[in-house]
């Protein structure tokens, strides 16, 4: 991974250096124009960003969040085999899991989880990246995914532009909103306790049944 960081930050340098020559060959009106259009893209997605705050899932209590939804366990074919309500379900504190369980995903989904605030921004550009070279990868991070897992509805399911933006945006905002308003403890606990795991049971107590 360091190795790939590395000659990507020296592809990159040498791409400032050609855009560099390029613009000094360039009349100053051009480089105006092209300097000002560069700069209007992440000013609209920035405002964008800012514009669907008021869209996205209260956080009040990402406990509750799922309160009301049955889990239910479902066969490899996709059939039911079982509907678990809440009051079947019993919520595990973090400190009765096994810590091998927590590092064990934080080690797979999100090793950078406890250095920061929701989004991961070298995650994300590892991310494109990877991507870019063809080898699709996720960017999202635990809370990323806690945040898309308790509020589907709210956050949206669309992998089509530009819906899927609108969607990824709603999803970092709703992350940000988690980090700031709960612990990394409870996000742990809360996730553990509400993602699907193997063969769609929900929550680690379910899927140890």
């Amino acid at each position: 991974m360091r190795t790939l960081l590395l000659s990507f930050k020296a592809r990159a340098a040498a791409f400032f250096r050609w855009l560099a020559g390029l613009f000094a060959w360039m009349p100053r009106p051009l480089r105006l124009a092209l300097f000002w259009g560069a700069l209007s893209v992440p000013a609209a997605v920035l405002v964008y960003t800012l514009a669907l705050i008021p869209f996205t899932p209260s956080t009040a209590d990402i406990r509750k969040a799922k309160s009301e939804l049955p889990a239910q366990l479902m066969s490899v074919d996709g059939k039911l085999l079982a509907e678990y309500r809440w009051a079947n379900r019993e919520w595990v504190e973090l400190d009765k899991i096994s810590p091998h369980v927590v590092d064990a995903l934080i080690a797979t989904e999100d090793h950078r989880f406890y250095n920061h605030f929701g989004l991961d921004w070298r995650r994300t550009a590892s991310s494109v990246v990877h991507t870019l070279r063809g080898d699709p990868q996720g960017g999202s991070t635990i809370t990323q995914q806690l945040a898309r897992n308790l509020f589907p509805d709210e956050i949206g399911r669309s992998r089509v532009f530009p819906q899927a933006l609108t969607r990824k945006l709603k999803e970092a905002i709703t992350a940000v909103k988690i980090e700031a308003s709960y612990s990394k403890d409870e996000v742990l606990e809360t996730y553990l306790n509400t993602v699907p795991f193997l063969y769609n049971a929900y929550g680690i107590e379910m899927a140890a049944r």
